[in-house]
């Protein structure tokens, strides 16, 4: 992606989401989403990365018990 991309998820039922963006080192670089409590639905969240620079990012999305992370590339 370049500079920006967006990340879309579903969650079944009202719980906590967090949903942050690591460099390759494993550093946080951005929390996207931080909640204690979102509606179960689906959602779109935009990620820019203007400051960041060029490689392999990965997300992480925290809703209630699950967890799932995946690979993104950013390309200037």
């Amino acid at each position: 992606f370049n500079p920006s991309t967006r990340i879309g998820f579903s969650i079944p039922e009202q719980t906590s989401v967090n949903l942050e963006v690591y460099n390759q080192l494993g550093q946080l670089v951005m929390t996207l989403i931080d909640s204690p409590s979102m509606r179960a639905g689906t959602y779109e969240v935009d990620f820019v990365a203007n400051d960041l620079p060029s490689g392999m990012y990965m997300y992480m999305l925290t809703a209630g018990k699950y967890r799932d992370m995946k690979k993104m590339l950013l390309i200037k």
